[in-house]
């Protein structure tokens, strides 16, 4: 209890202070930076007891720009993995199985692109497309691959903030520590926040070294603006290091938007056995969207975010055995509304409560499925010994059934697990689980409920 009174006035007293402060975080645009990288990641491996054999190969390639025209994603990804070992030769030391080979191959490629005009009207377009194969000498071969397209039309922009929340929490430690002489100015801030992002990123090899010229590059500026008091060189370096490395700052943005999409995707599915099966999927999405994401506070953010279209589908699946052809047609709407606490760079709380309706195979009188959910995610800094943590997720739908002859069924089940580590530390967690489900709901519909949380907290002693 004495906790949930503290994350109260917490939240009270961070957003009075805000008014104090006076800065207004609507106004922060995020500065125009290019990005890209391109890694590889591979191993080789022999485990002699299996005399097994395993290589896998990664490729990742990322690139990023924003501008005030333009904002724009592309993302490539290929994989390669490889094992070949002897069945059955853990189990029976000394006696030679069949080897099993497997190779897995996977590929996907994304890209987004989304062009902004004077008045904040955007077109934007891109695609995604993943495939995988896999290959085994047990006769077990597939191939799954998917494409869509997406082209969107619409007006606003939402901007990405984080970084001025970021430059916030480093500002005020160093005045609560008598580094900074005074409260920054929202100019400077913004000024801070950009370096900050400039930072975010830049491209250099070896994290160590990466971080130790962030310290230097972000201390050096605030040094150079007469900000920081003589003789506070060691202390600076460490508050920057600190929260860089380690402060929690939420997923901040602002601003609204809405659009109308248009999205065709493609599918082609094989599995490769005796009973060769075959299944080949086409259709699309026809949706308006609206999103608003408001920074209400220094340490509140509200986004919500609603969606409603039309989904089509035509599939056809052939086997050695049998065909067959189906075709859907769904409306739907969804409306979710995320709420986040960042009360320091020690606490983070996020609630994230969805309701999505769906009217499947329009003309069916019971096809309608409700579906409300939600998740949280607690990280909260009670003090330097102890720390709370929640999350989890519940939903709650609601389906049709040919008829409401069923039986209520509940489960309850909840565990305490006490150990201690390293340093002292203790830590309870406490995971519940609950389903329900109720078939006495009129007009033939069943409801059911599903949640899965886990609440732990961390203490040290001496």
């Amino acid at each position: 209890m004495k906790a949930i009174v503290n994350i109260s006035l917490l939240i009270i007293i961070s957003i009075n202070s805000l008014t104090a402060q006076n800065i207004d975080y609507k106004s922060y645009m995020y500065p125009e930076v290019s990005r890209k990288a391109m890694v590889f990641n591979g191993s080789v491996n022999h485990y002699s007891e299996t005399t097994s054999l395993g290589a896998f190969g990664n490729v990742n390639h990322q690139s990023f720009s924003n501008s005030l025209m333009q904002q724009k994603t592309r993302s490539f990804s290929s994989s390669l993995d490889f094992t070949s070992q002897l069945e059955n030769r853990t189990i029976f030391p000394g006696v030679s199985g069949e080897r099993i080979n497997n190779l897995w191959l996977s590929g996907n490629i994304q890209n987004n692109q989304r062009n902004f005009k004077s008045d904040n009207k955007f077109f934007e377009h891109g695609y995604y497309g993943n495939i995988v194969y896999n290959n085994s000498s047990r006769n077990l071969t597939y191939l799954f691959s998917g494409f869509e397209y997406v082209v969107k039309k619409g007006k606003g922009r939402i901007e990405y903030i984080s970084d001025v929340f970021m430059a916030s929490n480093i500002a005020d430690e160093l005045y609560e520590q008598a580094i900074l002489g005074e409260p920054m100015s929202q100019e400077n801030l913004f000024q801070f926040a950009n370096e900050i992002a400039a930072m975010q990123n830049a491209r250099i090899f070896d994290n160590r070294r990466y971080r130790v010229e962030v310290t230097k590059h972000l201390s050096k500026w605030l040094t150079e603006r007469n900000l920081i008091k003589e003789n506070s060189g060691i202390e600076l370096a460490t508050t920057v290091a600190d929260n860089w490395m380690f402060g929690l700052v939420n997923n901040r943005t602002n601003g609204k938007r809405h659009a109308f999409s248009f999205t065709p995707r493609l599918n082609y599915d094989q599995i490769f056995n005796e009973n060769e099966q075959k299944n080949y999927s086409f259709g699309g999405d026809l949706a308006f969207e609206y999103a608003k994401h408001t920074p209400t506070s220094r340490f509140l953010q509200i986004n919500q975010v609603f969606v409603s279209g039309v989904n089509f589908s035509y599939d056809k699946f052939t086997s050695s055995q049998f065909d067959g052809v189906s075709d859907n047609l769904n409306l739907y709407a969804l409306y979710r509304y995320e709420m986040g606490y960042n009360l320091s760079s020690r606490t983070i709380i996020n609630f994230n409560p969805q309701l999505t309706v769906l009217l499947g195979d329009i003309g069916d009188e019971y096809n309608l499925r409700p579906v409300w959910s939600s998740a949280i995610d607690m990280s909260y800094f009670i003090n330097y010994r102890t720390r709370l943590s929640l999350n989890g997720n519940f939903a709650f739908r609601l389906y049709a059934v040919d008829n409401s002859d069923f039986v209520d069924s509940r489960a309850l089940s909840s565990s305490n697990l006490n150990s201690f580590g390293i340093l002292g530390q203790s830590s309870l967690v406490i995971p519940i689980n609950y389903n329900y489900i109720n078939g006495n709901f009129p007009f033939g519909f069943q409801d059911n409920f599903l949640s899965n949380f886990r609440l732990s907290l961390n203490h040290i002693f001496y």
